[in-house]
């Protein structure tokens, strides 16, 4: 079974539109991804990629991306693999794995550190992460509405934040460009008349 996703890339408005058709999308930072290095995409709409950045000095570009189900960690759209993944999160919070952890992390257990450390192992040929990308979603929404009224709490989120992060070895496999979708003049067909 294959996972087909349009994903919508962010990036700094720094070349023309030739330039950056053969650049994008752009390998994120080594620190501080929340996923780990990889390619980051918005999934599901192009919404939350006119939110990213600075307004005026960005360009968005959207892609196609095709991989076998078996080689996600769906974290937004699959309980079955949420439920494994906590699985490994509690292995690092006991025993050897947790010192071992927290002395290379020095920090609490985070989803970051525990996706670079399966990574890390993956690459040294160890057998225990078949992933080529993860799907993920933080808590945020911009609206939170209750599902009944009075003292129940739960809530349905709208318009949360889903991301997916594509790893470096296989993204050429699974990750196509179709289109810019902004700025207006990086668009196929834009004739430059003001609407």
């Amino acid at each position: 079974m294959v996972l087909k996703v349009k994903g919508f890339h962010t990036c700094k408005a720094r070349g023309t539109k030739e330039e950056l058709r053969d650049k994008v999308p752009f390998l994120s930072r080594r620190e501080n991804q929340w996923l780990g290095q990889g390619y980051y995409f918005w999934t599901g709409s192009d919404y939350w990629a006119h939110k990213w950045g600075q307004e005026g000095n960005r360009v968005i570009s959207k892609f196609d991306i095709s991989m076998p189900k078996n080689q996600v960690l769906d974290l937004i759209d699959s309980v079955e693999d949420q439920l494994h993944f906590r699985k490994i999160v509690d292995c690092f919070s006991k025993g050897a794995l947790k010192e071992a952890y927290e002395q290379r992390f020095n920090s609490e257990i985070c989803v970051s550190s525990v996706l670079t450390w399966l990574r890390e192992e993956r690459a040294l040929g160890h057998d225990v992460f078949p992933y080529g990308a993860v799907r993920a979603k933080d808590s945020h929404a911009e609206k939170r509405l209750r599902f009944l009224p009075g003292g129940r709490r739960e809530e349905l989120n709208l318009v949360e934040r889903h991301q997916m992060c594509v790893y470096n070895e296989f993204k050429d496999a699974a990750v196509t460009f179709d289109c810019f979708v902004h700025p207006a003049h990086f668009m196929d067909g834009y004739n430059g008349a003001l609407a």
